[in-house]
């Protein structure tokens, strides 16, 4: 068994639970989704909790978690206020020349806001993380930019764009993912064609019995 890496962290504000494991805020509704479902016209079928490499994308790494209620309320005119109640967590504005002319993500809002964290954290030497949107959590009513840091020295929060859904008005509770932090170790690559590989995976795949992937193939992350 390979050695534990250390993910350390701190917060400037002293935020309790401002970087968590990502297990630990799995939303809930993939927990409410069945084991197995029942497709009009065919019979039982799998749901989506079967699909391991799913359930590894929920809960992969660490979570920078929002440390105030975030409020968004619109004008007449439909532009967004954001209103909270630390002020040191709150989320902050930005001009959109900042990012001229990369595209808006389709749905959301022109208005650039940021992710204001106070948090410091440090991984081993040789090591990056991305930092991106919650995988998969689309039912969250914004969207965070990526990034990619080199983390192996201790280096303050910064800021986090983010983009709003169009229309949305209403409460962001406290605790609520706004980042997703998944470490890396940093390694040369490079890219070559290998000619039959693809016919070898599908031999694979058609031999291979129910489950194949996770009782052969996939290995248990832990992140504590």
């Amino acid at each position: 068994m390979s050695k534990r890496k250390l993910f350390k962290y701190d917060s400037l504000f002293g935020f309790k639970d401002e970087v968590v494991p990502t297990r630990t805020v799995v939303p809930e509704w993939y927990k409410k989704i069945p084991r197995n479902v029942i497709i009009p016209g065919d019979s039982n079928t799998k749901s989506a909790k079967h699909c391991i490499p799913f359930l590894d994308s929920l809960t992969v790494g660490y979570s920078i978690c929002l440390m105030t209620d975030l409020y968004i309320q619109r004008d007449e005119q439909g532009a967004p206020t954001l209103l909270f109640s630390e002020p040191e967590a709150g989320p902050n504005a930005r001009h959109s020349i900042q990012t001229d002319p990369m595209p808006v993500p389709h749905g959301y809002e022109a208005y650039y806001w940021v992710w204001l964290t106070r948090q410091c954290i440090e991984l081993p030497e040789g090591y990056s993380a991305v930092y991106t949107h919650p995988l998969n959590r689309f039912d969250l009513p914004f969207i965070t930019v990526s990034a990619i840091i080199d983390n192996d020295f201790a280096i303050m929060g910064g800021n986090y764009p983010f983009f709003i859904k169009e229309g949305f008005e209403g409460l962001i509770p406290k605790g609520t993912p706004i980042v997703q932090v998944i470490p890396f170790l940093r390694e040369d690559w490079e890219m070559k064609h290998v000619s039959g590989l693809a016919k070898i995976g599908r031999e694979y795949e058609t031999t291979a019995s129910e489950g194949w992937y996770r009782i052969k193939h996939w290995r248990r992350k832990s992140y504590k």
